[in-house]
């Protein structure tokens, strides 16, 4: 795999290609070798593992921010001499919180 080895960071296009050169060469490896009870089911392990991770990588870990931006517009619809945002993120539920703080200052002209 030459050219996995030699970059360092890989497009997302990239690297649905190389899955998707796996998923063959391993369907091949199983039909070229599937007499061979032990190998076959070895190889389709593998390659469910490697849909496993797959899935995995397709599901974006971000938050989707555009809720909270939404909830904002609305309420400003309702009210628009408001000037501030209280916003609390709660991750993980806690009996002993640990809350971080960030306050911007965002210019009326850039929303």
């Amino acid at each position: 795999m030459q050219f996995v080895e030699n970059k360092k960071a890989l497009s997302q296009s990239e690297i649905n290609q190389l899955f998707d050169k796996f998923f063959v060469d391993a369907s091949r490896a199983q039909v070229e070798h599937g007499h061979i009870s032990l190998v076959y089911r070895t190889i389709q392990s593998l390659i469910n593992l490697v849909r496993l991770i797959y899935g995995k990588l397709q599901k974006d870990p971000r938050f989707n921010w555009v809720i909270i931006q939404n909830d904002i517009d609305e309420l400003y619809r309702k009210d628009n001499s408001i000037n501030q945002y209280n916003i609390t993120l709660i991750i993980e539920e806690s009996d002993e919180p640990n809350i971080g703080s960030l306050v911007y200052l965002i210019k009326k002209s850039t929303i």
